[in-house]
């Protein structure tokens, strides 16, 4: 009896001693931000009208409306000039005759150019939306090349949102030219990406040089030397300078719109990742906007908003306080971590290593180590390493910390471990690929020795496919296999004393 009174005391007395679990903070209110932002803007913007039915319209409004486009069609010089300004005086009973002769096949390509060119001039809400409306449903790539020229010399900004949706859907060069030079008379440089490619690609000389022009003239507008500077503007925290106004109502009235669609309640996959698209390329001005929703009580607004931030990138950085406070939220803390990463947030990067530790949810851990890889803090590194080099843990987040390691520079403490990873049954063989190619890849461009061999080996080493085929599930394990193969004799060379 006299030992049990002891050993109760015991227990007693080292439970008044240990430190009591600290309490979780509390997870951020949460409001029904979207319902009241878009009721406060519908308030303040007026709705565009909608056209009226070409029923309903007499035969002198068709019949001015048409002989405008005949004019249009044949005129020069100075006729020209005088059917552009009389469309400006035209009303909504125009506005639907032109949009409908535009869309119509049996027409001759010059009256349908003449149609969206006269609704270019007409300058109304209703004209510019019947012309985005154009470049999303013509078939021919000159059709819609014509709605994008016109809608860069609108410049109504409220069809912006539709525009940067056409970057994911158009594919014709000299299309996708206009696009981006409508894109820049709205103040959004997300086209240069894709002018970018389209210049050092394999489009024609012609097509070349024409996207050299549009390149040329969006690094005058922004002010910046040339277009390389004028990317690493548009993809940096500063690129809120590159805006030379400030957004209307309209367009912020669209945003939350496209903000309402990341909802459960309108869910459908293609509408959600149309949205996220979107909302990702606009400029900085959007992003205190797309962190307001954080807080929003729709689980999956919240969720891809956090995504969206994550897709914006650096220039979503102003985002980074409202992302820290996201991770106490324990259904958004892992996209909040992965995010924090992506928009290179520097006073969250302690926030991350604390969630990547022992003692959270793997799924939290995970997604802080994936964001502190896409970082270049010395926080990032020391934390992955650490983590990397316990054998002990999780063998998912070891594998996420290799492949960050590898972007942050200590590809060479990890390449025998994502090499063996290749050819694993389990795990994430895929990722392993990716990031062994990185690190070749950045090896050979900081012209270490032996990597730019090595990487033309790697590159030798993929099968092409033929046609527009994708590769087998079979061809692709045989890739990986030959690639392991190959670096089990080109490690010690590469990554020597790991």
């Amino acid at each position: 009896m006299r030992a049990l009174l002891v050993a109760t005391f015991v227990f007693a007395a080292c439970r008044e001693k240990a430190a009591p679990a600290p309490e979780p903070p509390p997870p951020p209110e949460l409001e029904g931000v979207v319902r009241e932002r878009l009721a406060a803007l519908e308030r303040q913007v007026e709705p565009v009208p909608e056209l009226p039915a070409l029923e309903a319209l007499d035969e002198g409004q068709r019949a001015d409306a048409e002989g405008l486009v005949a004019m249009l069609s044949s005129a020069k010089g100075r006729m020209r000039e005088v059917a552009l300004e009389s469309a400006a005086d035209m009303g909504a009973a125009a506005t639907a005759v032109w949009s409908a002769l535009a869309r119509d096949a049996q027409r001759p390509a010059s009256e349908r150019t003449a149609a969206a060119e006269l609704l270019g001039a007409q300058a109304s809400a209703a004209a510019a939306l019947a012309l985005v409306e154009l470049a999303e449903t013509a078939r021919e790539a000159w059709l819609r090349s014509h709605a994008y020229w016109n809608l860069g010399k609108l410049g109504d900004d409220r069809v912006l949102l539709r525009l940067l949706s056409r970057l994911k859907y158009e594919t014709d060069p000299e299309a996708q030219t206009l696009l981006a030079e409508a894109l820049g008379a709205l103040d959004s440089y997300a086209g240069v990406d894709v002018l970018l490619e389209i210049e050092s690609g394999g489009a024609d000389e012609g097509v070349r040089a024409r996207a050299r022009t549009a390149l040329a003239g969006l690094a005058e507008r922004s002010g910046e030397p040339d277009a390389a500077a004028l990317r690493a503007l548009w993809h940096s925290p500063d690129a809120g300078r590159l805006s030379e106004s400030a957004p209307s109502k309209a367009l912020e009235l669209e945003l939350w719109r496209r903000v309402d669609e990341l909802s459960d309640e309108h869910f459908q996959l293609r509408g959600v990742d149309d949205a996220r698209f979107a909302l990702s390329h606009l400029g900085a001005w959007a992003v205190p906007h797309v962190a307001a929703a954080l807080v929003e009580r729709d689980a999956h607004t919240r969720l891809h908003a956090a995504q969206v931030l994550e897709r914006t990138g650096a220039r979503a950085r102003a985002a980074g306080p409202a992302l820290v406070a996201a991770l106490d939220d324990p259904e958004l803390a892992p996209a909040a971590a992965e995010a924090l990463g992506a928009v290179g947030f520097e006073e969250g990067f302690a926030a991350l290593a604390q969630r990547a530790a022992r003692g959270n949810a793997l799924e939290l851990r995970v997604a802080a180590a994936r964001g502190l890889g896409r970082t270049g803090s010395a926080v990032a590194r020391e934390t992955l390493l650490a983590l990397f080099a316990d054998a002990a843990e999780d063998a998912d987040l070891r594998r996420t910390c290799a492949s960050g390691l590898v972007h942050l520079g200590e590809g060479a403490r990890v390449a025998r471990f994502l090499a063996a990873e290749l050819t694993g049954e389990l795990g994430d063989p895929a990722g392993a690929e990716r990031a062994l190619g990185e690190w070749l890849e950045r090896g050979a461009r900081e012209e270490r020795e032996g990597f730019a061999a090595a990487l033309a080996e790697w590159r030798a080493l993929d099968p092409q496919a033929p046609g527009n085929t994708i590769l087998s599930n079979e061809a692709v394990r045989e890739r990986r296999v030959a690639r392991a193969a190959f670096l089990a004799g080109e490690l010690e060379a590469l990554a020597p004393g790991d």
